[in-house]
């Protein structure tokens, strides 16, 4: 019997780990999602910032009021704003795929860790039984 109550032990223990790391992992994401919303709203900011910035140079540009390297200038900086946007925005979108991807798996081991102590207990149960 001793051997039955170490592997019920040890289902309890796969158990309590797999929910431990359950909400470890929910925790993580959960801070890594909300960096990157942040970093998507900034990104997002700077886009308008920069959209704004360049079509005031335009408008300058063709009152004559500055040259076009300065419309130049602001169109790049716009570019870099908009794939600045493109990118917070992946990285949101891959952060929650792989949330969704960790966290089923560790509810599948949870679950197979909850068929272990079951299992453990049964065979507890049976030898109770045939003793």
């Amino acid at each position: 019997t001793d051997s039955l109550q170490l592997a019920a032990a040890n289902a309890h223990t796969q158990l309590s780990t797999a929910e431990i790391n359950l909400q470890t992992q929910q925790t993580n994401t959960q801070q890594a999602t909300t960096q990157l919303q942040s970093q998507l709203d900034s990104a997002q900011a700077a886009l308008a910032a920069a959209q704004a910035n360049y079509d005031s140079a335009q408008k300058v540009f063709a009152l004559g009021g500055t040259s076009k390297a300065s419309v130049d200038s602001a169109r790049s900086q716009l570019a870099q704003a908009q794939a600045n946007v493109t990118s917070a925005k992946n990285a949101l979108s891959q952060n929650q795929r792989a949330e969704t991807e960790s966290l089923q798996q560790l509810k599948l081991s949870i679950a197979q860790a909850q068929n272990g102590v079951k299992q453990a207990e049964l065979v507890e149960r049976a030898k109770g039984v045939v003793n």
